[in-house]
C-alpha cells in the first residue's frame, strides 16, 4: 500500500511540474514574440522544426528557422502577441494558438511543443 501511495504521489508531482514547466515556456515564448526576439524564441525550437511563415513552408534546422523568423520580424514589425488558447493532447504534446498583430496586419500563430517543451511546429499565417 505504501508503494502504491508513493507511485501515485510521484505521478501527481510529475504532472504538476510538467504543467508548470510548459506554462513557463509558453510565457517565455509570448515574451519573445512580443519583443520580436527571434534569438530567444529559437531557444525553444526543436532541431529540426516544421515551420510555416507566409509562403515559406518546410522543415528547417534551428539556425535556418531563426533566420526566417528574424526576416519575418524585420519585414512586418509585429506590435503585440497574445495566446488565445492553450491545450494538450493525450500524447503529451502541447499546443497554443495566438494572434500576432502589427499596424497593418494580423497573423494567426499555431505552436506545437513536445513533452520537453521544445517547439516542433510553428505556423504564422495571415
Amino acid at each position: 500500500m505504501k508503494t502504491l501511495f508513493q507511485i501515485l504521489t510521484f505521478i501527481l508531482m510529475s504532472s504538476a511540474i510538467y504543467a508548470q514547466t510548459s506554462e513557463q515556456s509558453f510565457n517565455k515564448i509570448a515574451e519573445s514574440m512580443n519583443d520580436r526576439n527571434a534569438k530567444n524564441l529559437s531557444n525553444y525550437f526543436s532541431d529540426p522544426i516544421d515551420m510555416t511563415i507566409g509562403s515559406d513552408d518546410g522543415t528547417y534546422s534551428k539556425p535556418q528557422a531563426k533566420v526566417l523568423l528574424e526576416d519575418f520580424f524585420r519585414q512586418n514589425k509585429p506590435t503585440e502577441f497574445v495566446f488565445t488558447h492553450k491545450g494538450s493532447s493525450n500524447e503529451k504534446t502541447l499546443y497554443a494558438v495566438g494572434t500576432l498583430k502589427s499596424k497593418t496586419k494580423n497573423w494567426s500563430v499555431y505552436i506545437l511543443m513536445n513533452k520537453e517543451s521544445k517547439i516542433i511546429q510553428l505556423q504564422i499565417e495571415e
